[in-house]
């Protein structure tokens, strides 16, 4: 490996060493995904923040479908919410009938030359991880942002498109033979499993495990891959169950409620980004989502003669507040806990220790100054006795 002048390994030019050597050609492409990814913290939240937008946007829709077709909801308070909510999602804008059959198939011809594009960018990274050459660096650079925004952003855009178009020809809304209709149904129908599996894909074999300087730096991305099912199963049930029996919808809802507490289980189990920052930023969001499950799940148990849609959202933003506020202190507590005491663990979360005692010292710098010399002494032995690292043994003033 060469080193700069200041002594210190390049990171840069270690990756690119990687891309000539044995390593496998999945860890090549995962060097050419990360080697000078861009690292705009700002671009990454806002990345986080559409990618949980989409899933409120999901549950909402697919309560206020539900209910609304039977007619018995008033959503007057919710209007403004619903069709902001609904802005994000590009399937929204297509309208399914006979007189725009020919609007919604050139939509269909976009999104399938869309979705070629990005499987030729993938395939051409492919090829030059198994050839062992250097990629251009604008293909790099485009195959960066692919990779970065399927999973998170856009599948669910694509995905809702191809559903769409399958509940359009399963009703036969569109100007078409009937040959022609059978053949979009299972053409919308494979599309759309085939964007689930690219992102899929892309979330359990290319991903870095490895610290770096990226806001979303993580060890471990479970959390991600539930997200994504829970796009995908919902997708399917809000297609499935606009009709249903009321025995399904509460099948359907506990089914995307488990997901929603098996996720913030491992969230708080496996405390998957390396970053503090963006430990809590991503938990305020996957905590309101929780909290709009639950509320769905309660429409559903009480009626929406009890809960209609104006209540619905009521409900939610009181949970959020009041599950945010538990879980803050509860991360904070955990954090500190992780940095005093000397537990064990297994090695993804006890990475965390180094990382939670920095933020412990910050916190405890800055929340009070006014702290006896005999409290800091007691965090700072606690600190090296559980750590052992010597720059912990020097209270920094």
């Amino acid at each position: 490996m060469k080193t700069t002048n200041k002594g210190k390994t390049s990171d840069l030019e270690f990756l690119g060493s990687m891309i000539h050597d044995n390593t496998s050609l999945r860890g090549r492409i995962a060097v050419l995904t990360y080697q000078n990814l861009s690292h705009s913290h700002i671009a990454d939240k806002i990345m986080i923040f559409i990618e949980h937008l989409q899933s409120s946007l999901l549950f909402l829709i697919s309560n206020n479908r539900i209910f609304t077709a039977r007619n018995t909801a008033s959503v007057n308070i919710v209007t403004l919410v619903y069709s902001a909510l609904s802005s994000m999602n590009p399937a929204s804008y297509v309208s399914l009938d006979k007189e725009h059959t020919e609007a919604a198939l050139i939509t269909v011809f976009i999104s399938f030359a869309l979705l070629l594009f990005r499987m030729s960018i993938f395939g051409y990274i492919v090829m030059i991880a198994w050839k062992r050459k250097s990629p251009s660096k604008n293909i790099q650079l485009i195959w960066q942002w692919i990779f970065k925004l399927q999973p998170r952003v856009l599948y669910f855009g694509f995905g809702a498109i191809w559903s769409n178009m399958v509940e359009g020809t399963v009703y036969q809304r569109l100007d078409l033979t009937q040959g022609a209709n059978t053949f979009l149904k299972f053409f919308s129908i494979t599309m759309f499993v085939l964007e689930f599996s690219f992102s899929l894909a892309l979330q359990t074999q290319f991903t870095c495990i490895l610290p770096n300087k990226s806001f979303l730096s993580s060890k471990n991305n479970i959390t991600q891959i539930l997200t994504l099912l829970q796009k995908f199963l919902n997708q399917l049930i809000r297609r499935a169950f606009y009709f249903a029996p009321q025995a399904l919808i509460w099948a359907a809802n506990l089914i995307i409620l488990a997901l929603s507490v098996i996720r913030l289980l491992c969230y708080f189990y496996y405390l998957p980004f390396y970053k503090i920052g963006c430990l809590f930023y991503e938990m305020y969001f996957i905590v309101i989502v929780f909290a709009l499950n639950i509320a769905c799940l309660l429409q559903v148990i009480f009626g929406d003669n009890t809960i209609d849609m104006n209540l619905l959202i009521g409900i939610w933003f009181i949970l959020s507040g009041l599950l945010l506020k538990i879980s803050v202190a509860y991360l904070k507590n955990k954090l500190e806990k992780m940095a005093l005491l000397n537990k064990k663990g297994p090695p993804e979360v006890l990475i965390h220790k180094v990382i939670a005692a920095k933020y412990f010292f910050k916190e405890e710098k800055s929340a009070d100054q006014s702290r006896d010399d005999g409290w800091k002494y007691l965090v700072k032995v606690s600190l090296c006795e559980n750590i052992g690292l010597w720059y912990f043994c020097e209270w920094p003033h």
